[in-house]
């Protein structure tokens, strides 16, 4: 039930720079009191964000620094007299003063072979063709491929043309070969009936049979022509 003394007890463990006793906390709306009253919860916020960014900010803390802490600590073991403890203090302090060179120059040395290995990367970059240039010319190649496919095409559709009309021709010439093939055919059989009715000398007999083979041999070699072609 005595909260007021336990308030009064909290602000003096904490080091309160203000004075408040347990009566103006039992009237802190008065004229006099409450500026106190005020002023003391102003510092309390302030602690507690003090207190907030240590705990979430561990760089604050003295140890987090080795040098803030050495000082600190040979500070005390030096105000307290007690030069042995500061003379292991020290030794310890330079053993791990030279650990963290150590690994601070092997950090230099680990930066300085990236930063090597980079500047090597910017420089070939820099000799060497852009992005956009290397894609460029693979623009450019595609292109004069795709005119050269063009003219192939262009090529084969004119012989293709030109070998449909030879063709047509051909067939042509053939329809009128298997035409006069036909007709001759008609006249040799209208020959043979005239010879059959007909009497003819040893003479015109024979005279007819070297014009009918005559016939027949063009025949023949209108033949060969055609299944040769």
């Amino acid at each position: 039930n005595k909260w007021d003394e336990d308030i009064v007890f909290f602000l003096k463990s904490q080091n309160c720079p203000l004075k408040i006793t347990k009566s103006s906390l039992k009237a802190p709306n008065t004229p006099h009191n409450w500026p106190t009253i005020l002023a003391v919860i102003h510092w309390l916020v302030e602690l507690a964000c003090y207190r907030q960014h240590l705990l979430t900010n561990s760089t604050s803390a003295p140890e987090a620094n080795s040098m803030n802490f050495f000082a600190i600590r040979s500070f005390s073991h030096f105000i307290r007299l007690e030069d042995d403890l500061d003379s292991e203090l020290q030794n310890e302090f330079l053993g791990k003063l030279e650990a963290e060179k150590a690994s601070v120059a092997e950090t230099i040395s680990g930066y300085e072979k990236v930063s090597g290995e980079l500047e090597a990367k910017l420089d070939s970059l820099r000799k060497g063709p852009s992005k956009k240039e290397a894609l460029e010319k693979v623009k450019a190649d595609l292109e004069k491929d795709v005119n050269k496919f063009r003219t192939i095409v262009v090529e084969y559709t004119d012989r293709t043309q030109a070998v449909e009309k030879v063709v047509e021709e051909k067939y042509k010439e053939l329809k009128a070969k298997e035409e006069e093939r036909e007709r001759i055919s008609e006249e040799n059989k209208e020959l043979k009936k005239n010879v059959e009715l007909q009497n003819f000398s040893a003479r015109d007999v024979e005279r007819m049979r070297r014009e009918l083979q005559a016939v027949e041999r063009d025949v023949a070699e209108a033949e060969a022509a055609r299944d040769g072609w």
